[in-house]
């Protein structure tokens, strides 16, 4: 499982393709999932990042207030 971690919290993320970068941020109560097959299509000619954001998916909260400061 990938992650990053950023302002104390390990995020989860994916990355595939080649090509120029494209990234992928899910709604307030998705996760990475949300796209579906889409991510797949698009890396056939893109560098594809999508991510959970803090409390969705495969990252945890940490227990702070959400706040724009603490996005990645």
């Amino acid at each position: 499982m990938p992650t990053i971690n950023i302002n104390n919290t390990s995020f989860y993320y994916e990355l595939a393709g080649s090509g120029q970068p494209l990234v992928l941020i899910h709604g307030y109560t998705a996760d990475s999932t949300a796209w579906g097959p889409l991510p797949d299509l698009l890396t056939k000619h893109l560098k594809v990042l999508r991510l959970d954001n803090r409390g969705a998916g495969q990252t945890q909260d940490d227990g702070r207030a959400l706040s724009a400061e603490l996005m990645p």
